[in-house]
């Protein structure tokens, strides 16, 4: 691999009890190609299990610690204001880079071929070195119906997911997955950040989509590797997940498609979709998964009233 030029990049974390894997995240970038680094940020969401403390253990990681959980979208753009390099990663404190992870989207990123590719990912494997499914497209109404009703788990490739897809080979995506979202800072900067109404989720799709739009394409690596343990903090909180998920969907479909598609995505998110879940927990005899679907859709049929009769939803 040729050498690529040194400290191009800041780091930016964000973290939300999410116990040792931080400190895991911060270990492994130390560990590998820390000339690389120009910055390493942790935004910390008012965790309340410590997990931070670790930081104090890294002489040359910036610590911000906020008063509250300001959500996922929100704790990156602080995190960035405070930094100044060529590229920007976005990391989960659940993954861990490997020796290859920076100097391979560095230097592809700085080659003449990546000129009109403005993210860029790479083949993310879990804790067993398998690959794992990092890659998606843009959501359209057919794919989240498909997804609602389960379709999925016959037919993967109409789903937003990109399931049917091996990613064992470099190319061209919609989107890549926010786990390790590597964007360079002016494109960064010129589209102001993440959209700070996601809460958490579909974040980086919303960005990879107006990148999109202004001719900046995103490009999976699958030559480069780091590993992704999955859940992370998001395991904390399992009976919100599915809320803030399907909340974050309708945002994006209201932002980004017409007022019918948005009042269609709205019915399959409060009718269609947990009566499926429901039907699949009783299936699998799961009381768990069905207490989860009950709470986590009520939860979203009293947040509707909030985000049909304001306009901070709206773009």
């Amino acid at each position: 691999m040729n050498q690529v030029s040194s400290r191009k990049v800041s780091i930016i974390i964000v973290n939300w009890n999410t116990g040792n894997l931080l400190e895991e995240c911060l270990y492994s970038i130390s560990r590998f190609n820390n000339s690389l680094v120009k910055k390493i940020v942790v935004v910390d969401n008012n965790s309340d299990d410590q997990s931070f403390n670790c930081v104090k253990s890294y002489k040359n990681v910036e610590l911000i610690h906020l008063e509250k959980n300001y959500g996922f979208a929100k704790a990156c753009n602080i995190g960035a204001k405070n930094c100044n390099s060529d590229y920007f990663l976005f990391l989960n404190p659940d993954a861990r880079l490997t020796k290859l992870t920076l100097p391979g989207l560095v230097q592809y990123m700085d080659s003449p071929e990546s000129k009109n590719v403005g993210i860029s990912g790479v083949q993310l494997l879990d804790n067993n070195s398998q690959v794992t499914y990092s890659c998606s497209r843009f959501p359209t109404l057919f794919r989240y119906f498909c997804y609602s009703i389960g379709l999925l788990k016959i037919f993967p490739a109409f789903g937003s997911p990109m399931r049917d897809w091996p990613h064992t080979s470099n190319g061209e995506v919609d989107q890549i997955m926010g786990a390790l979202f590597f964007v360079r800072s002016s494109l960064f900067i010129s589209l102001k950040g993440f959209d700070e109404r996601f809460f958490v989720y579909m974040e980086e799709v919303d960005f990879s989509f107006r990148a999109k739009l202004q001719g900046n394409n995103s490009f999976f690596l699958a030559s480069v590797s780091a590993y992704h343990v999955g859940g992370g903090s998001s395991e904390k909180v399992k009976a919100k997940r599915i809320f803030y998920s399907t909340r974050s969907r309708i945002l994006y479909m209201a932002k980004h498609y017409s007022v019918l598609k948005t009042i269609a995505t709205i019915f399959i998110s409060i009718s269609i979709e947990p009566l499926c879940r429901i039907i699949f927990g009783i299936i699998k005899l799961s009381t768990y998964s069905i207490i989860e679907a009950i709470h986590s859709y009520l939860m979203l049929i009293r947040w509707l009233p909030n985000m049909l009769f304001r306009k901070n939803w709206q773009p």
